[in-house]
């Protein structure tokens, strides 16, 4: 199917293209997870919404992500990027943490994937998957340490030392040192920042887990043809594992479904934020038009940037919502994981593997393998572009002798 896109007006397409649902606050838009929310720090991260080169924007927005609790022994990864993130479509230019646990390194940076290795190529519009011009490592050395408002690019100039700055309230932060930091360019940190992990150390309270083990299904589920699919959920007490899809949006999309346990107990999350199936072109910074979808037969179709959409830290994929072809809209939907009840305590881990693929999604078969569910989804252009997906293996807390 070939793309055919009607070009709204310029900030109509601004609209429609970095939209989400936000709490109105102040005249700030906030947005906060729910993630790791027995975890005892915060990072909120502050910025604008929607065209950072429009000299009339001035929307701003903030969203908060958690730290796990001290001696937690874990690294997790927020993908800022992802439809189902708190920062989705934020372009961030500020950070402040509280109360995070001492021993805690935590990663800034503008690859999608949260590795240190920087590139060459910077597009301002936009921050695409090929943005890797920056990264800036923080250390905790006492509890309930404290980074008071600060800009990316400010922290540069920290590097090797402790962080001293003080905010509007002459408040300082304490406790925060930058242990390294890299730029191709200091304006090249601004609006970019794309994955924010956090390593918190092991210590004598660390939790106990055991790996989760099940049996991946042979059976396939039939959501029927791609294009009114619509929203399609795993039966009751399922997750995801697999997705096929053969031929164009009129052919049939199936997915795989496993059951992890008779106590083993879900949370299902919100249906993420509704995001481009095709992903978005990538244009000149000098080009303000926002169409996501152009003419498949007019352009390289490796042009296309992927959207990655993942399940926040520690939820799984349960359910996939399309209606139409790769012009229109998805979602994806999430879940946390228990054992036993929905207690903090008893909340599973989910461990990410590495993206697989890519591969053509109009002959896409892939399952996770054993004892691994699905977590994320990528897919650009339209049924002759490529999809990628990604597992995870997960871990429960250990009983009690």
């Amino acid at each position: 199917m070939a793309f055919g896109i009607k070009i709204p007006s310029r900030h109509l397409r601004c609209a429609l293209l970095f939209s989400s649902v936000f709490i109105v606050s102040m005249g700030i838009l906030t947005h906060t997870s729910s993630a790791l929310a027995a975890g005892e720090g915060t990072i909120t991260l502050r910025g604008k919404k929607g065209d950072v080169l429009d000299p009339e924007n001035d929307s701003r927005g903030s969203c908060q992500l958690s730290i796990p609790g001290v001696a937690a022994g874990r690294t997790i990864q927020y993908q800022i990027n992802s439809p189902a993130s708190p920062c989705y479509e934020l372009r961030v230019d500020e950070i402040e943490i509280e109360r995070a646990p001492s021993a805690v390194n935590i990663l800034l940076t503008d690859d999608y994937h949260c590795s240190t290795t920087l590139g060459s190529e910077h597009h301002a519009r936009r921050d695409p998957e090929s943005n890797r011009n920056f990264f800036i490592e923080l250390k905790t050395t006492v509890a309930g340490s404290t980074l008071v408002l600060e800009s990316l690019s400010g922290l540069m100039a920290y590097k090797g030392k402790f962080v001293t700055n003080t905010d509007n309230m002459n408040n300082r932060s304490k406790g925060f040192r930058v242990e390294e930091a890299r730029a191709m360019a200091n304006d090249r940190i601004t609006y970019n920042l794309s994955c924010v992990q956090v390593t918190v150390s092991e210590g004598p309270g660390t939790p106990e887990t055991v790996g989760v083990e099940f049996t991946t299904p042979s059976d396939w589920i039939d959501a029927g043809k791609e294009h009114e699919s619509k929203y399609f959920n795993c039966p009751a007490g399922t997750v995801m594992v697999g997705r096929k899809h053969l031929g164009d949006e009129e052919k049939t999309t199936y997915y795989k479904c496993a059951t992890l346990g008779s106590d083993i107990v879900q949370e299902e999350s919100a249906w993420s934020v509704k995001f481009p199936e095709c992903g978005y072109r990538l244009k000149d910074d000098g080009d303000d038009d926002f169409t996501t979808c152009t003419d498949a037969r007019e352009y390289d179709k490796t042009k296309q940037e992927y959207i990655y959409a993942s399940c926040n830290p520690d939820e799984v994929m349960v359910g996939r919502f399309h209606e139409g072809d790769e012009n229109e809209l998805s979602q994806t939907r999430c879940s946390k994981l228990y054992k036993g009840s929905k207690k903090p305590e008893n909340q599973l881990q989910v461990i990410p593997s590495s993206w697989q693929g890519p591969v053509e999604e109009h002959k896409s078969d892939y399952t996770c393998p054993a004892n691994q569910v699905l977590i994320g989804r990528a897919h650009r252009s339209d049924e002759e572009g490529y999809t990628k997906w990604r597992c995870a293996s997960l871990k429960a807390p250990k009983p009690a002798n």
